[in-house]
């Protein structure tokens, strides 16, 4: 306020004047601005909700396929027996040694996910089958009276 009130009358008269004139378009457009920025929060909002969505599916959409995959192989391993009788399967369906790679990244994925056994890694084939067996052998819980 200093710098108005160092003015003379006409001066303040003149500034009041440019002042009046213009505050409506400055209002004008300082409530577009304001309307911009709530549509593009409302948007991002709006875009993060579907990406939540999307994960949500997608996830949903991992566990069916690991769950279609272990049906076919017989369904997941219990015991470190399951193991060995799991390879012997797949080896006696003439299986690649890709596919059954992927039968036990499956089964790893699966202890890992449900299960909760996040102390299993992929690895080499003979390094996944290992670690199923270890883990298999020294847990319990699945094995059958």
């Amino acid at each position: 306020m200093k710098f108005v009130g160092s003015q003379t009358v006409r001066e303040r008269q003149k500034i009041l004047k440019v002042a009046r004139k213009f505050a409506p378009v400055l209002s004008k457009e300082s409530k577009e601005q304001e309307i911009a920025v709530k549509v593009a929060i409302e948007q991002k909002f709006a875009d993060n909700q579907q990406r939540k969505i999307d994960r949500q599916i997608t996830a949903k959409e991992r566990s069916s396929k690991l769950f279609d995959s272990l049906s076919e192989d017989g369904g997941h391993c219990k015991t470190s027996l399951d193991v060995d009788d799991l390879l012997s399967r797949l080896k006696s369906r003439k299986k690649s040694k890709s596919q059954i790679t992927e039968s036990f990244k499956n089964q790893i994925s699966f202890q890992k996910t449900v299960l909760n056994r996040k102390n299993l890694k992929m690895g080499t084939l003979d390094f996944m089958i290992q670690s199923l067996k270890y883990v298999l052998s020294n847990d319990n819980s699945f094995q059958e009276d």
